[in-house]
């Protein structure tokens, strides 16, 4: 009994803040700046159409990075994310393991179908047709939200933009966990 506490040592710990919804994702006005602004950087890599695909699929970097042109299915209106080989060491495998399949929306297919197809396999690629760096996507997006004036957060937060954009719209849960890839 005399070495208990007389007070309770969790008082003086403070409360963790919630983190500001804002900061998780990007609202539609301030994604619309984002792909204007990235019309202004499109000559001689298609940027508006990289990051509308990224708004509009809620897609992985690597995802997007590793796409190839029979992931897609234009009449269908689906791309297939999916396990490949991308060199003889090297293989993309899909989070969680679960291949899955993303619907396209008309803004994603629009932006696929401007693409020049400058490698039979590759959908993104740089402008002699080779795969993107690791880190050219995140660079690139920081610089067109400071020129777009807007908040720069994480390229994910295209992910989550896209996820809170469905459910705003209604569309259920189970729909987007299952295009998202995401377990629970």
């Amino acid at each position: 009994e005399k070495n208990l506490p007389l007070t309770n040592p969790v008082d003086k710990v403070g409360h963790k803040d919630e983190a500001d919804p804002d900061d998780f994702y990007y609202k539609e006005d301030e994604i619309i700046k984002i792909l204007e602004t990235a019309k202004q950087f499109s000559r001689r890599i298609n940027w508006y159409a990289i990051f509308a695909v990224f708004f509009n699929t809620g897609m992985r970097r690597n995802e997007l990075r590793y796409l190839t042109w029979d992931d897609i299915d234009f009449e269908g209106k689906v791309i297939y994310i999916r396990p490949k080989q991308i060199t003889q060491n090297e293989k993309f495998r899909v989070k969680n393991r679960q291949s899955r399949l993303i619907p396209m929306l008309p803004e994603a297919e629009a932006a696929l179908k401007s693409l020049p197809k400058r490698s039979n396999r590759w959908v993104f690629t740089n402008s002699i047709g080779k795969t993107f760096s690791n880190d050219i996507f995140r660079r690139k997006f920081r610089m067109i939200c400071k020129v777009a004036e807007v908040p720069i957060k994480k390229l994910h937060q295209t992910r989550h933009s896209w996820t809170s954009i469905a459910y705003q719209k209604g569309v259920p849960e189970s729909a987007i966990q299952a295009a998202g890839g995401w377990t629970d």
